[in-house]
């Protein structure tokens, strides 16, 4: 490395433009709307459990891989793995893992609360999840998660 230069980034190839680390985003959507195949893998690809995917909202057709140890969903940038941009989300809205062996969603102390498959069913605090469930984030158009395990 010749002095003044940027340190070279691991992976980074000497023939390759000089990279400076920058922000990692936590929020990755793992597939974009309009592409079709499989999960991409990742670094917790072995993990993973089933993605979740977004059927209404802003972040509608996109889709999170959903791994054992959890995923948090809220407005919050660095707290947030899946980012609402939406004032009905909270910072910290719902948290989706496993708990005790069954894959739950439970709610964070919302305001504008978390539900699953219909708001008329009532906010929830906790609720076992089941392949098809869809999570709803304050209201169906706030932001609309659909679980597909497997």
């Amino acid at each position: 490395m010749m002095p003044g230069q940027p340190p070279m980034i691991p992976g980074q190839h000497n023939n390759a433009p000089p990279m400076m680390p920058g922000p990692i985003a936590k929020t990755v959507a793992i597939q974009q709307p309009g592409q079709s195949g499989g999960i991409a893998p990742t670094a917790f690809g072995s993990l993973s459990i089933g993605s979740l995917n977004c059927t209404r909202g802003s972040l509608q057709g996109q889709r999170f891989a959903l791994t054992a140890t959890g995923i948090v969903i809220g407005r919050q940038p660095g707290v947030a793995h899946v980012l609402v941009n939406d004032h009905r989300a909270s910072g910290k809205h719902v948290w989706i893992g496993i708990d005790q062996g069954k894959l739950v969603a439970i709610d964070q102390g919302t305001t504008n609360g978390t539900y699953i498959n219909d708001v008329m069913r009532g906010r929830i605090t906790r609720a076992e999840l089941r392949d098809g469930d869809v999570v709803i984030v304050s209201e169906p158009d706030c932001l609309s998660l659909q679980v597909r395990l497997g």
